[in-house]
């Protein structure tokens, strides 16, 4: 099955917005989940992914992020992983930080804890997010244009997660975008 995957780029292509504290897009890390250390917020990160080249002509079979991680983390939250709708997605800069300036993909995926636990510099993989993936190239994306995934946590349970951003280490540990996916032929498509 063929497979597609494209990094995190530039600094201003991850980041998260703190409910209480607003947009870090500059930090070390994308910060995901519940925070109550101090203060009490909801953090909701976002990936961009630049010159996607991904094909109205793809199923996508699955897509998940892949990320590296900060420190040691074994934790529970309650997150939806969506698609920025726009046919080239705006980096994650005020207003972009905040999921509620965009409009995101009705389908999503659920992420709801780590599936194992991770050490300092591991790589983990989100769970699979190919309905709302496919429902975004099914609608407004461009090939060769921007896409944004937004991990929006939804209540105030369980706590938060973090992975590492392209400032903490640039492309050594910057998220990955990995798809899976077959051809599916149109009408007077010879595929």
């Amino acid at each position: 099955m063929p497979q597609y995957s494209v990094q995190v780029s530039v600094g201003t292509d991850d980041g998260f917005w703190d409910t209480t504290n607003g947009c870090f897009r500059d930090a070390g890390y994308v910060w995901m989940g519940k925070y109550s250390n101090g203060h009490e917020a909801r953090q909701h990160g976002t990936f961009r992914f630049q010159d996607v080249q991904l094909d109205k002509r793809f199923k996508i079979t699955q897509a998940r992020l892949y990320l590296a991680a900060p420190s040691t983390q074994d934790v529970n939250f309650n997150l939806r992983i969506h698609l920025d709708t726009a046919a080239d997605a705006t980096n994650v800069v005020p207003p972009g930080c905040n999921p509620e300036d965009r409009v995101l993909t009705t389908a999503y995926g659920e992420w709801t804890s780590l599936s194992v636990d991770v050490e300092e510099d591991s790589w983990f993989y989100s769970p699979d997010f190919s309905t709302a993936l496919q429902e975004h190239l099914d609608g407004n994306f461009v090939w060769g244009n921007a896409l944004a995934v937004v991990c929006v946590q939804q209540d105030d349970a369980g706590s938060y997660m973090r992975a590492k951003s392209y400032e903490e280490a640039g492309a050594t540990y910057a998220a990955w975008l990995v798809v899976d996916y077959t051809y599916r032929g149109f009408a007077g498509c010879c595929i």
